[in-house]
C-alpha cells in the first residue's frame, strides 16, 4: 500500500500529517496562491505638538524640529532620513526651514503674538504634519551713557558701564552691539578703537599697520592693549582711522600712529608709541583728530592745527596745494581766542566759539563749511544761522553737524548716504534740521559717513552709511533719518 500524505498549511508554516509506510525523502511543493504572504509592518510618521523657542528681531535663531519627530514600523529609521517642508502658512520673515528639519535665520520683523505654520515631515512615502508657532520679540533699544561714531564702526559705554561696539571689527561686520572682549578695567570714555579707564589709562584695539594702537608694535589686536606710557594721567582721547591723540590731566597732548604731519612732533615719521606735540606739552583744554590732521584748543581759547593742509584744513590762510602740510602746530587765522571746542573732519575743520557760534574752514565741494557756498576757504567762515546757540560740533567726511543748546541737531554738506538726516539725499550748503531730533539730544558723534546721537533717555540714534552695520539696527541698509541702535 502506498504511503498516504496530507499537507496542511497553517499561517506561514508547513505541517505534514498522515502515516508513512516507508522511510524516505519527499519534496513538498505548495500549490500556487495557497501560501499566505506576511505583511510588512506599517510605517507611521508623526510630529508631536510643542512650543518652539522665542526669537528676537535681528538676532540669529536656530531651532531643530527633529526631536518632535516619531517614526514607527521601520527599525532602520534615522532622524536624518526624513525630509521637511512648510506646507501651509509661512515662517517669520528672515527664517527658513531646511530639508533636514532645522529652522534658522535672522528674523527681521517682530511678531509678539506669533506666526503659525504647518510643517510636514516625510519618510518613505509616509508623512506627518503639525502646526507650530514662533513668536518674534522686538529688539530692545540700547541704553548708553556715551557713544562715539568711528569711520566704520561705533562704540558706546552702556548704562551699566559695559563697552559695546558694532560695525566693522576683527575683519567682520557686526550688525548689533557686542561686548568688547578682553576688557578688565572700568571705563570713563570710549572712542571707536580706544578708551580711557577710570585711572586715566589708555587702551586701544583693532588694526595696527601704522602703530595706531600705541603699544610699540605693528601687530593688530582684537582685545584692548595698553598704550605705552599712558597707563594713567589721561583725561580724554580722540581717534581717527590711522592715528590717535590723548590729552593728559596736566594739559599736554600726545599722538601716535600714521604721521603725515598729524602727530605734530616736527617729523613725518610714523610712531608706534605716543610722542609729544611740539609746543603743546601743557595748556591744552580740548583736542580733535581729522583724517590726516589734528587740532587743539588752548587755555587761552585759541585753535592750533597741524598735519595735511592740501584743502586748507589747517586754517592758517595759505593757498592750499597738493601735499601741503605742517608737522608742527600752526595758529588758525582769527581764532587766537574765544573758542570752546574744535572738530576735525576728513578735509575740513569746525570750531564752536565761547558764545555758541560755529565757524568752519577747508574743503567745501559739498557745502560742508555751511556758509551757503561750495567755495574752499583756508580761513574760518561763519556757518549760516549758527552764530550762537550751539553746544558742540562734529565734522565727518564731507559734512558737519551741530548740537544746539536746546538739544536739537542740525547738519549741512554732503547727503550722499543720508548723513544730513532729513529724509533726503540732497546736499545742503546751509544747516538743516535732523528729522525727529529737534530736541532731547545730549551728545553728538561722527567720524566717517555716519552720525550718532545720545538722547536724554539714554537711547542711541544713528543715521547715514550702514554698509558694515555701523548704525547698529540689525541691517546693512543706509538710513536717511535717525534709527534706534538695538540689542
Amino acid at each position: 500500500m502506498k504511503p498516504e500524505f496530507r499537507l496542511a498549511l497553517a499561517t506561514a508554516a508547513v505541517a505534514l500529517s498522515g502515516t508513512a509506510s516507508a522511510a524516505g525523502y519527499y519534496v513538498v511543493t505548495p500549490s500556487p496562491g495557497k501560501l499566505p504572504v506576511a505583511k510588512p509592518p506599517e510605517i507611521v510618521v508623526s510630529l508631536a505638538p510643542g512650543t518652539l523657542a522665542e526669537a528676537k528681531r535681528f538676532h540669529a535663531y536656530s531651532e531643530d524640529l527633529k526631536p518632535f519627530l516619531s517614526v514607527t514600523g521601520d527599525e532602520d529609521f534615522q532622524a536624518t532620513d526624513a525630509s521637511w517642508s512648510v506646507t501651509s502658512g509661512s515662517l517669520p520673515m528672515g527664517l527658513n526651514l531646511s530639508v533636514d528639519g532645522t529652522i534658522s535665520g535672522t528674523p527681521t520683523v517682530a511678531s509678539p503674538n506669533g506666526t503659525s505654520f504647518d510643517v510636514t515631515a516625510s519618510y518613505k512615502n509616509n508623512s506627518g504634519q503639525q502646526v507650530y508657532l514662533i513668536r518674534v520679540a522686538e529688539a530692545i533699544p540700547l541704553k548708553a551713557r556715551q557713544v562715539e561714531a568711528g569711520r566704520d564702526r561705533t562704540c558706546a559705554i552702556t548704562s551699566v558701564g559695559d563697552v559695546k561696539c558694532w560695525g566693522w571689527g576683527s575683519n567682520k561686520a557686526s550688525l548689533l552691539p557686542k561686548a568688547l572682549q578682553g576688557l578688565t578695567s572700568e571705563v570713563t570714555s570710549v572712542a571707536s578703537s580706544c578708551l580711557v579707564t577710570t585711572v586715566g589709562g589708555v587702551k586701544c584695539w583693532g588694526d595696527n599697520l601704522y602703530g595706531q594702537l600705541g603699544n610699540g608694535t605693528n601687530t593688530a589686536s582684537d582685545v584692548p592693549v595698553d598704550v605705552v606710557g599712558l597707563t594713567s594721567g589721561v583725561s580724554s582721547i580722540s581717534v581717527n582711522r590711522i592715528h590717535a591723540c590723548a590729552l593728559t590731566t596736566s594739559g599736554g597732548m600726545k599722538c601716535w600712529g600714521r604721521n603725515d604731519g598729524q602727530l605734530g612732533d616736527g617729523t613725518r615719521t610714523d610712531s608706534r608709541v605716543p610722542v609729544d606735540v611740539t609746543g603743546l606739552t601743557s595748556g591744552v583744554t580740548s583736542i580733535s583728530t581729522g583724517n590726516a590732521h589734528s587740532c587743539a584748543v588752548t587755555t587761552a581759547g585759541g585753535v592750533k592745527c597741524w598735519g595735511f593742509n592740501d584743502k586748507g584744513q589747517l586754517g592758517y590762510g595759505s593757498t592750499p596745494k597738493q601735499y601741503d602740510y605742517s608737522a608742527v602746530p600752526v595758529n588758525v587765522t582769527g581764532l587766537s581766542s574765544g573758542v570752546a571746542s574744535v572738530a576735525g573732519g576728513v578735509n575740513h575743520t569746525c570750531a564752536v566759539t565761547t558764545i555758541g557760534g560755529v565757524k568752519c574752514w577747508g574743503w567745501n565741494t559739498r557745502g560742508e563749511l555751511g556758509n551757503g557756498t561750495r567755495t574752499l576757504s583756508s580761513v574760518p567762515v561763519d556757518v549760516q544761522g549758527l552764530s550762537s546757540g550751539v553746544d558742540s560740533v562734529v565734522a565727518g567726511s564731507s559734512y558737519s553737524c551741530a548740537l544746539t543748546v536746546s538739544g536739537g541737531v542740525k547738519c549741512w554738506g554732503s547727503n550722499y548716504y543720508g548723513t544730513l538726516g532729513n529724509g533726503t539725499k540732497t546736499d545742503s550748503s546751509v544747516p538743516v534740521d535732523v528729522q525727529g531730533l529737534r530736541s532731547g539730544v545730549v551728545s553728538l558723534s561722527s567720524n566717517g559717513e555716519h552720525i550718532c546721537a545720545l538722547t536724554t533717555s539714554g537711547d542711541v540714534k544713528c543715521w547715514g552709511n550702514n554698509i558694515y552695520g555701523q548704525l547698529g539696527n540689525g541691517t546693512t541698509t543706509e538710513s536717511l533719518v535717525p534709527v534706534n541702535v538695538v540689542e
